[in-house]
Protein backbone atom coordinates (compact mmCIF):
# COMPACT_ATOMS: atom_id res chain seq x y z
CA UNK A 1 0.00 0.00 0.00
CA UNK A 2 1.37 3.38 -0.94
CA UNK A 3 1.90 6.12 1.61
CA UNK A 4 -0.63 8.33 -0.19
CA UNK A 5 -3.29 5.62 0.01
CA UNK A 6 -2.54 4.96 3.68
CA UNK A 7 -2.84 8.69 4.37
CA UNK A 8 -6.15 8.89 2.50
CA UNK A 9 -7.46 5.92 4.53
CA UNK A 10 -6.29 7.57 7.76
CA UNK A 11 -8.03 10.85 7.00
CA UNK A 12 -11.22 9.08 5.89
CA UNK A 13 -11.27 7.15 9.16
CA UNK A 14 -10.60 10.31 11.18
CA UNK A 15 -13.40 12.16 9.43
CA UNK A 16 -16.08 9.45 9.20
CA UNK A 17 -15.12 6.86 11.81
CA UNK A 18 -16.34 3.31 11.29
CA UNK A 19 -18.54 4.50 8.41
CA UNK A 20 -15.47 5.47 6.35
CA UNK A 21 -14.73 3.71 3.10
CA UNK A 22 -11.09 2.66 2.92
CA UNK A 23 -9.00 0.84 0.33
CA UNK A 24 -7.49 -2.32 1.82
CA UNK A 25 -4.43 -4.38 0.89
CA UNK A 26 -6.32 -6.14 -1.93
CA UNK A 27 -7.00 -2.69 -3.46
CA UNK A 28 -10.76 -3.09 -2.88
CA UNK A 29 -12.93 -0.57 -1.03
CA UNK A 30 -14.43 -1.60 2.32
CA UNK A 31 -16.46 0.12 4.99
CA UNK A 32 -14.06 0.39 7.91
CA UNK A 33 -16.44 -1.14 10.46
CA UNK A 34 -16.97 -4.20 8.27
CA UNK A 35 -13.26 -4.52 7.60
CA UNK A 36 -12.39 -4.43 11.30
CA UNK A 37 -15.01 -7.04 12.07
CA UNK A 38 -13.88 -9.31 9.24
CA UNK A 39 -10.11 -8.98 9.53
CA UNK A 40 -9.49 -8.46 13.22
CA UNK A 41 -12.30 -10.08 15.17
CA UNK A 42 -13.29 -12.98 12.93
CA UNK A 43 -9.70 -13.56 11.81
CA UNK A 44 -8.56 -13.86 15.44
CA UNK A 45 -11.42 -16.22 16.22
CA UNK A 46 -10.48 -18.47 13.30
CA UNK A 47 -6.84 -18.40 14.39
CA UNK A 48 -7.64 -19.39 17.97
CA UNK A 49 -9.91 -22.24 16.86
CA UNK A 50 -7.43 -23.77 14.39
Amino acid sequence: MSFDLARANFYAAAEKGLQAEVIWLDQQPYRLGDLLLQELLLGRMRGSIA
